[in-house]
């Protein structure tokens, strides 16, 4: 073997050895990132995002434009009962159709955080016939324009909700809150006070991807001063605010870390309109989709 065919030799594994070194740093970096996200899994912790996109209308019912709303679910599980979640909530609108320039630009804020207790299994199907479980949550409202708006700070909110599954594949849920919103300004008439919100959900499991669901929300506004007929700022008649909406959604669970929906809505009564239903609700019906994805 001359010296030329040696060296090449030499040169060959040498080569071949750092692939095989760096194939060999590949598979452990790769199989620690696996061993660092199953630990993840395992662990107390949970992250989830929701990204949900919706149609929105002019006056003359006509899309003319989106609205976005992406949430950050940061979860803790305190026991197999108890639970912390912290919510990150931004707002995006984008109006393609719009009188000016500054209302055509998009617009993105941070609308909401969330901090939430939850406690699950006070009842459960297989002993007492349903499921019931119980939250307590404080929100606050990181935009100052949306807090002067809203005259709010925020708001705290206890819910409970009752639910119950059958093999059939229908699933039922109910569940009841009440707000309480932290005003700035506590003497101002038209504000509001607090409120109850009650939402009812039948859905049906087609497949074990594929399912069906109508909800029902019924919504009632306590406003300041509608006990003694006062005016608002502008010189209308306070009046609580009273609705009920309606949403039906088709989803699909694509796998178990990743689910998507399709959806219609809208509020087809509301109060204080001296009709039995609200005027041209079918042609306000709105339109979205949304995306639920589990991290870990």
């Amino acid at each position: 073997m001359n010296k030329k065919t040696i060296a090449a030799t030499i040169l060959g594994l040498a080569l071949a050895g750092s692939a095989l070194g760096a194939e060999s740093a590949a598979t452990n970096t790769t199989t620690a990132n696996a061993s660092v996200w199953q630990k993840l899994k395992e662990s107390p912790a949970s992250l989830n995002i929701l990204s949900a996109t919706d149609a929105t209308k002019n006056s003359d019912h006509k899309i003319n434009g989106v609205s976005m709303t992406n949430i950050v679910y940061l979860g803790w599980k305190l026991s197999e009962k108890d639970s912390l979640r912290l919510e990150n909530r931004w707002s995006t609108s984008k109006k393609w159709q719009a009188a000016t320039k500054e209302e055509r630009e998009m617009d993105t804020t941070m609308s909401r955080q969330v901090i939430k207790y939850s406690r699950s299994g006070i009842l459960n199907q297989k002993d007492h016939g349903v499921n019931v479980k119980a939250a307590l949550e404080g929100r606050y409202y990181p935009d100052h324009d949306m807090r002067v708006s809203k005259n709010s700070y925020g708001l705290v909110r206890p819910s409970v909700s009752v639910s119950r599954s059958f093999e059939s594949g229908l699933s039922l849920s109910n569940t009841l809150y009440y707000a309480k919103n932290l005003n700035i300004k506590t003497k101002e008439h038209g504000t509001t006070v607090d409120y109850l919100y009650l939402v009812l959900s039948q859905s049906y499991s087609f497949t074990d991807k594929l399912s069906l669901s109508l909800t029902e929300e019924f919504f009632h506004a306590y406003k300041k001063g509608r006990k003694y007929l006062k005016a608002d700022s502008n010189g209308k008649a306070i009046r609580d605010i009273e609705n009920v909406s309606i949403s039906m959604e088709l989803g699909y669970q694509f796998n178990p870390s990743i689910y998507g929906g399709v959806s219609v809505a809208s509020s087809p009564f509301v109060a204080h309109d001296q009709r039995t239903t609200a005027v041209d609700w079918a042609k306000d019906l709105g339109y979205g989709f949304n995306v639920y994805m589990s991290a870990f």
